[in-house]
């Protein structure tokens, strides 16, 4: 008797079907995803991709996040590091448990978020659409002040975003997205701006300016509002500033979209 209840209680419950995914309420989309998401990828792809589609409604966010999407979203990134599915829309997931909301912030970097969205950029360096949602994400992370703003630096998200920047200089999201972020992370304090401009921010914003999007006057704000983020701190980041081309990016940008 003692050898069924053990062998019973190794058993690992039944994996959901891909109806009861998509099917499942947002209380328990989270509960399932932790359940398989490490262990079916096609599951994993579905459940992450149901989430991204209700991150973006606020009325369904507070019961994903509280139920455990962050660190679940987490867990699966880390099982399929080289699906671009599950990388793409972990990290849709994952920004969008962070949008708008302190305590999805907060649940999204206890869980490791910002590293899992860093390590997707560097692991689908290539794909445009993984960049373009991991810039985002980052973005989201970094809204709430010094301390999302360290974590996200802390974890590489700069250089991460300052090089899908650069490798995807023809998508205009990616610069967008990359300009959004880079924005966000020196919003908070004088130490966030001071390593957003050491890893390059200001020439990849001004990069921005002059490059295939400038036109853009989506492109172009974002690129002046990180322009002025990261000049608002000391005499030393407007220097750096300033070295990178900013004063002349700006002035061409605003004579180009008056």
């Amino acid at each position: 008797m003692e050898q069924n209840a053990a062998a019973a209680e190794g058993e690992s419950a039944p994996l959901p079907t891909p109806d009861g995914v998509e099917a499942a309420s947002p209380e328990a989309l989270a509960a399932l995803l932790a359940q398989c998401g490490r262990a079916d990828v096609e599951l994993a792809t579905l459940a992450l991709a149901r989430a991204a589609r209700l991150t973006m409604q606020s009325s369904k966010r507070p019961a994903l996040v509280r139920g455990g999407l962050a660190a679940a979203c987490v867990a699966a990134m880390g099982a399929h590091v080289h699906a671009l599915a599950v990388q793409r829309d972990g990290c849709a997931s994952l920004g969008g448990a962070a949008l708008g909301a302190a305590e999805g912030r907060a649940a999204v970097c206890a869980a490791g978020g910002a590293g899992a969205i860093v390590a997707a950029m560097h692991a689908h360096a290539e794909a445009a659409s993984v960049q373009e949602r991991g810039c985002w994400a980052l973005r989201q992370l970094a809204v709430g002040g010094a301390a999302p703003q360290a974590i996200v630096l802390e974890a590489g998200g700069a250089a991460a975003v300052i090089a899908a920047m650069h490798a995807h200089a023809d998508a205009a999201a990616v610069v967008q997205e990359g300009c959004s972020a880079l924005g966000n992370m020196a919003g908070g304090d004088l130490p966030s701006q001071r390593k957003v401009l050491a890893e390059g921010g200001a020439t990849a914003a001004v990069a921005a300016l002059n490059g295939a999007h400038g036109g853009s006057a989506a492109v172009a704000t974002q690129a002046i509002g990180a322009l002025g983020n990261l000049a608002g701190g000391d005499d030393a980041c407007q220097r750096g500033a300033l070295e990178a081309g900013a004063a002349a990016a700006v002035v061409a940008a605003l004579a180009s979209h008056t």
